[in-house]
């Protein structure tokens, strides 16, 4: 017999008036001491034995444990749940629900939403999902692709030298071209094009005069324009379309001849397997201009 049933017979059959301190069986509910007397050896068996004028408990069932029935509203059907259950150790899976405010989280403890169904998640606290769902879709960008999104404090990366471009950390940043040697080369691998509509935007924070070089894999190939115009406003040269070749795989600005002052800009996008479209604006000195086109990665 578990302690849930002597508490229910106890309680059902004779009732506990003081059990911590009482000197006396108080019968209530209906019987009388005749009864009692009459069947104390039934009583007995539950109760133990009668010692010193009080009701001394079998194996470690205690009147502390007895009082916690004091004021109880659950139902028989309600305790029944939790007859013979096997929650450990020493019912602390049980305490996983003795919960200080309903609605309010805490370490170790059950999720139990407030009467309107709200509830606050522990401000320190770390939510590890599989999968989000809100009824028809399911969420499928990853934490890293929403903070490219959203987190506007980590929306700028500053390149100070040669770089390879990664979808993970660089997709859908403004990526400051700031070399920060004696005017050095520094170069930027773009990741093979598969057609996945990536998108890398660049802009040169500070001025370099050697080059700056955006590239691709190998054997992929950029399509499209960059617009110089002249920076010194001089009649020799106005504006200019710079168009790819066939054979384009790097774009090379170089702010002491043609592009690659502070301000101009780059930005390409992964259209198709092999395949970047290029966009661009650039200035001039304005003498004249050369191409920010060549065929690099096969030579």
């Amino acid at each position: 017999m578990n302690k849930i049933t002597r508490i229910l017979i106890i309680s059902l059959l004779v009732g506990i008036v003081g059990v911590a301190g009482a000197r006396e069986l108080v019968v209530t509910g209906g019987f009388n001491s005749s009864i009692v007397q009459n069947n104390w050896l039934a009583l007995n068996t539950v109760l133990g034995t009668l010692v010193n004028g009080e009701a001394k408990l079998s194996d470690t069932l205690t009147p502390t444990e007895l009082n916690l029935t004091d004021g109880l509203t659950a139902t028989t059907a309600e305790l029944n749940i939790v007859d013979g259950a096997t929650a450990t150790p020493a019912g602390a899976e049980l305490n996983y629900v003795d919960i200080g405010t309903l609605g309010t989280g805490a370490a170790s403890k059950a999720v139990v939403p407030d009467a309107d169904d709200d509830y606050t998640w522990p401000a320190t606290g770390i939510l590890t999902y599989g999968v989000l769902n809100d009824g028809t879709n399911a969420l499928e960008a990853t934490a890293l692709e929403l903070n490219a999104v959203a987190d506007v404090s980590a929306r700028f990366v500053t390149l100070t030298g040669d770089t390879s471009i990664t979808v993970a950390a660089h997709e859908g940043h403004v990526m400051l071209l700031a070399e920060d040697g004696v005017n050095a080369k520094a170069s930027m691998t773009l990741p093979e094009a598969t057609g996945s509509g990536a998108r890398y935007h660049f802009i040169v924070l500070l001025a370099n005069t050697f080059e700056y070089e955006i590239q691709v894999a190998t054997d992929d190939i950029f399509d499209g324009a960059i617009k110089i115009t002249d920076g010194n406003l001089a009649d020799t040269i106005n504006a200019v379309q710079d168009w790819s070749n066939s054979d384009s795989d790097t774009i090379n600005y170089d702010s002491d001849a043609t592009c690659g002052d502070v301000g101009d800009w780059i930005e390409v996008i992964d259209i198709a397997t092999g395949v970047y479209a290029a966009d661009g604006g650039c200035r001039s000195d304005g003498a004249a201009y050369s191409t920010v086109w060549a065929a690099e990665q096969g030579a």
